[in-house]
């Protein structure tokens, strides 16, 4: 009888055991071996400095759809929500490497921010250019600029009024 309750309890501590992700002193701590990622992204535009920071860049709860990149059909995107709006970039290839991107020119009118007001690549003297240094770990870097017009109020403003400079972005997740 006695033997069979240590084999009951030596089960059930195994069992037990191997359920646990965290080690029980890692668990009453509230420590974790998850390394988080901080996310940023930041740039000039017509003289007004805008940065978005997420501290958490992989766990969907904390970023939320702040800062990421996305993985479409035959695409991907850029995403940020900024303290002026929202910002965007479309990656116009199925299969994202290290390199450079551009919009081409006469395509359009493709958005990119909502900086007082939405702002496109529309004018042939417009342009959106990317750069990605480095992609690991599922997150890209690197370098960005831009000249774009404004669109408010459904009319076309002044070409190529709007200028980015100085962008940069860091630890980008790429969500699939």
């Amino acid at each position: 009888m006695i033997m069979k309750f240590y084999l009951i309890a030596a089960a059930i501590t195994i069992l037990l055991s191997s359920c646990l992700k965290q080690s029980i002193p890692d668990a009453m701590l509230g420590t974790s071996k998850h390394t988080k990622i901080t996310a940023t992204l930041s740039y000039e535009i017509n003289g007004t400095l805008i940065n978005v920071s997420v501290d958490d860049a992989d766990n969907p709860t904390s970023n939320f759809h702040t800062l990421e990149c996305v993985k479409s059909n035959s695409y991907y995107y850029l995403y940020a929500i900024t303290d002026f709006g929202e910002f965007t970039f479309d990656f116009f290839t199925d299969s994202l490497k290290v390199g450079s991107y551009s919009y081409p020119i006469n395509s359009g009118g493709i958005y990119v921010t909502d900086f007082h007001g939405p702002n496109y690549v529309y004018y042939p003297t417009d342009k959106m250019n990317f750069n990605v240094t480095t992609y690991e770990g599922g997150h890209i870097s690197g370098i960005f600029s831009g000249v774009l017009t404004p669109k408010p109020n459904d009319i076309w403003g002044a070409a190529s009024s709007v200028t980015i400079k100085n962008g940069s972005f860091k630890n980008v997740p790429i969500i699939y």
